[in-house]
C-alpha cells in the first residue's frame, strides 16, 4: 500500500467512526423511546421483544465495528511511532490530528519547507516499513505452501 494512502486511511476511519456513532445514537434513542409523541399522545410503535432484540443486536454490532476501526487507527499510529521523532510528529499532526503543514510549521516555529521536507521523508520512511511488512507477509505465505 502507498504510504500516503495508508495515512489518509486515518481520516477515512474517523469519518466512518463518526457516522457509526451517529447511527448508534439513533438506535439508542429508538430503543429507549417511550412510544409517545412530543404532545403526549400515544403513537403506534414496534416495541415488541423481537424489535427490541433487533435494535440491541444492531447497537452491539455497531460497537464492534467502531472498536475494529479504532484498532485500525491504533495500528497505524503504532506503525508511525517506529519513525524518527520529527517524522512521526509531522505525520501524527497531519493525519491523526488533522493539522495542515502550515499549522505544523507555526506550532514548531519552523519553515513550511522544513515541515514539507520532513513530511516527504516521513512518507518515504513509512513506505520502507510498509514494503518490508508486505515482503514478510509474502514470505510467510510462501513458507506455508
Amino acid at each position: 500500500m502507498d504510504a500516503r494512502r495508508y495515512m489518509e486511511r486515518v481520516g477515512e476511519l474517523k469519518e466512518i467512526i463518526d457516522n457509526k456513532i451517529e447511527e448508534r445514537t439513533r438506535l439508542y434513542l429508538e430503543a429507549v423511546s417511550t412510544g409517545t409523541s412530543g404532545n403526549g399522545e400515544r403513537v403506534q410503535t414496534s416495541t415488541g421483544a423481537g424489535a427490541m432484540t433487533g435494535t440491541v443486536e444492531k447497537y452491539v454490532d455497531i460497537d464492534r465495528q467502531i472498536a475494529g476501526y479504532t484498532r485500525e487507527i491504533q495500528e497505524i499510529i503504532c506503525t508511525i511511532e517506529m519513525l524518527e521523532h520529527d517524522e512521526y510528529d509531522v505525520l501524527h499532526k497531519k493525519y491523526v490530528q488533522g493539522m495542515t503543514l502550515k499549522a505544523i510549521a507555526r506550532k514548531h516555529k519552523k519553515s513550511y519547507s522544513w515541515v514539507s521536507h520532513v513530511h516527504g521523508n516521513a512518507l518515504i520512511s513509512l513506505q520502507i516499513i510498509l514494503d518490508m511488512r508486505k515482503g514478510e507477509g509474502q514470505k510467510n505465505d510462501s513458507e506455508r505452501k
